[in-house]
C-alpha cells in the first residue's frame, strides 16, 4: 500500500491536483474537481453566468429589450450601499416608484400598448387609461424587469460578499 501512493507537496500555482499517484504516475488533470475538494473559481461561475444572462437578455421582443435597458439605468443609480435595493425585504413601494419612474419616460407608442392589454370597462378591475395606470399590462411588465434586475444584482453582490478560507 504505501509503494502505490506517494507524497507531492502542494503547490499554490499548480492548477492540477497533486497528491495523486499511482504506480509511480501522477494523474494529469486539467478539469479541477472542485466539488470534491476546493470550490470552483468563483470569477470564472459570475462570468458564466452573466454571459448566459446577457444572451438571454437578448432573445427579449424589441420593445422590452428598450424597456429593461431603461430599468438598468434606474438600477444603476440605486447600486451603492445601504440602498433599497439590498435591504433583505425590498419595499414594494420601492418596487413600484422605480416603475412610475420607467413608465412615465416611454415614448407615446409604447404607452399605447396597454390599450390592449388591460381589463375592459365592463369586467373589474376597471382602471383608467393615461399615464397614471396602476394595473395595466406595461406597468406590470416593467415591475417585473425591476423584480427580476433587484434579484440578479442581489445575487452578484452576495457572492462578492463571500469570503473563501483556505
Amino acid at each position: 500500500m504505501q509503494n502505490e501512493f506517494k507524497y507531492i507537496p502542494y503547490d499554490r500555482k499548480d492548477t492540477n491536483i497533486r497528491g495523486l499517484i499511482k504506480n509511480g504516475n501522477v494523474y494529469n488533470l486539467t478539469r479541477s474537481m472542485s466539488g470534491l475538494l476546493l470550490p470552483d473559481d468563483p470569477n470564472e461561475e459570475q462570468s458564466r453566468a452573466e454571459k448566459d444572462w446577457a444572451y438571454l437578455k437578448e432573445m427579449y421582443p424589441e420593445r422590452v429589450r428598450r424597456i429593461s435597458a431603461m430599468v438598468e439605468e434606474e438600477c444603476d443609480k440605486l447600486e451603492y450601499a445601504g440602498s433599497p435595493m439590498f435591504a433583505e425585504y425590498p419595499d414594494p413601494e420601492v418596487i413600484r416608484k422605480i416603475a412610475r419612474d420607467v413608465y412615465a419616460e416611454l415614448p407615446d407608442p409604447y404607452v399605447d400598448i396597454h390599450l390592449d392589454m388591460e381589463a375592459a370597462p365592463s369586467e373589474p378591475p376597471y382602471v383608467p387609461k393615461g399615464k397614471g395606470c396602476g394595473n395595466c399590462m406595461m406597468r406590470n411588465l416593467i415591475e417585473t424587469l425591476i423584480c427580476n434586475e433587484f434579484y440578479c444584482r442581489r445575487e452578484r453582490y452576495r457572492r462578492c460578499r463571500r469570503r473563501f478560507y483556505l
